[in-house]
């Protein structure tokens, strides 16, 4: 009888000032929907600098990022062939290869200094909770608008979304550290949770970020609750089926209604109007699409006579994929996406609840985004693209299996 001991590796101490970058780091990505914090090229930057220390168990241990962004870099090239702008693309291709550089950055963080990761997360959400707070508190003018939509007054943003998902992807992520922590920092980090979602209530700033944030919130504590693994496993995909099937429905309702259309379409912020629009042009072009980030190049009339403005996305992640890349590409993507979940890397160095924390990070960021993609966000844009190699580098690494070092291991 072969008795195997499973344990996982000690790791290496770190030194102060590298806490202290994967914390920056930590902070930059769930900060990244505010683009014109440049957090893009300060990711960008960090992951050259570390991947330069690491030196080539970066390159290799990464290997299993290439596969996806293969795919999702074919989706593009098919559409572009039959694109009206080929040139469009090429601003795509530059955002994923970025958006791969930050991929492979966090999964390396994730397997060699998981357990820092975990801590270094935390200091990351009180960071800029309390930055948000300094930041109102010394703002007058923000501070008497505090129960208004005006909060996107800081630096002239004025993209609500942006603003909406970046504060959900730090609720989220205090979520999962208050799930996983024990005693006191468990209420903390709910409490943060809590005070995020209220802030997004009553300011309605972004209703889709909100929405999506409750959602996902109750898929991560459904996953900590469910003690079978089998249970488990049925999150991310069960997201995916909920994402899918409330596309579905808001398209068919868009085609189909008419007699109630105004009303269930003013109710909706007028996305019918533009889901309805937006089909109509899948069907021009169904397999090969119209190329990406060509929205408003295509439609902008379309949509500035239907709505009395010109709109640069669908304001639906899938039917952005389909307008832009056609059934073809959209399925290449699909691929892409998917070796996220199958991919198994060599050996980890975390130990289980170290795994489970970066597993449910990994899930809190891409459910987020699929959710607010129903009817908001664009899948071209580097914030998007960047989020989802993230989330698809942290579900990588937390499907490492545990090093076996027993005697009989080696043979």
């Amino acid at each position: 009888m072969n008795n195997k001991v499973m344990l996982a590796e000690p790791s290496p101490r770190q030194h102060p000032v590298e806490s202290a970058a994967i914390t920056l780091v930590i902070a930059g990505a769930l900060v990244l929907p505010l683009e014109r914090l440049h957090t893009s090229g300060m990711l960008l930057l960090t992951t050259l600098l570390m991947a330069v220390a690491a030196g080539r168990p970066f390159l290799s241990r990464t290997a299993g990022l290439y596969r996806p962004l293969a795919f999702l870099t074919a989706g593009i090239l098919v559409a572009s062939m039959f694109s009206s702008y080929p040139g469009k693309s090429w601003v795509v291709i530059r955002n994923l290869v970025l958006a791969f550089a930050t991929g492979a950055l966090f999964f390396q963080i994730a397997v060699e200094r998981s357990a820092s990761m975990v801590k270094a997360t935390q200091m990351a959400v009180l960071m800029i909770v309390m930055a948000a707070f300094v930041a109102i508190a010394s703002t007058p003018s923000l501070w008497s608008n505090f129960l208004n939509t005006n909060f996107n007054q800081i630096s002239g943003f004025a993209n609500e979304n942006s603003w909406g998902l970046a504060i959900a992807l730090v609720a989220n992520t205090a979520l999962v550290a208050g799930l996983l922590s024990r005693s006191s920092r468990r209420i903390l980090f709910i409490s943060i949770y809590i005070g995020l979602i209220g802030f997004l209530h009553v300011t309605a700033m972004s209703r889709g970020a909100l929405l999506s944030s409750i959602i996902t919130g109750l898929a991560l504590s459904a996953f900590v609750i469910a003690r079978k693994s089998s249970w488990r496993a049925l999150v991310a995909p069960f997201a995916v089926a909920m994402f899918l099937a409330g596309s579905t429905l808001m398209t068919v309702a868009a085609i189909q209604l008419h007699d109630n259309f105004a009303y269930f379409d003013k109710l909706a912020t007028y996305r019918l109007t533009v889901y309805k629009v937006s089909w109509s042009a899948i069907t021009e072009a169904p397999f090969w699409g119209h190329g990406a980030r060509t929205f408003a190049l295509n439609m902008g009339q379309e949509t500035l006579a239907a709505m009395g403005q010109t709109l640069g996305t669908p304001h639906n992640i899938l039917l952005e994929a389909l307008y832009s890349l056609g059934v073809i590409g959209s399925m290449l993507w699909a691929v892409g996406i998917g070796f996220f979940w199958r991919h198994r890397p060599a050996g980890n160095t975390a130990s289980d609840e170290d795994r489970t924390f970066v597993r449910l990070l990994g899930y809190a960021i891409f459910m987020q985004l699929i959710f607010h993609g129903m009817v908001d966000l664009s899948i071209f844009s580097a914030y998007f693209l960047t989020l989802l190699f993230v989330s698809g580098g942290l579900i990588m690494a937390s499907n490492q299996p545990v090093k076996d070092i027993s005697p009989g291991a080696a043979a």
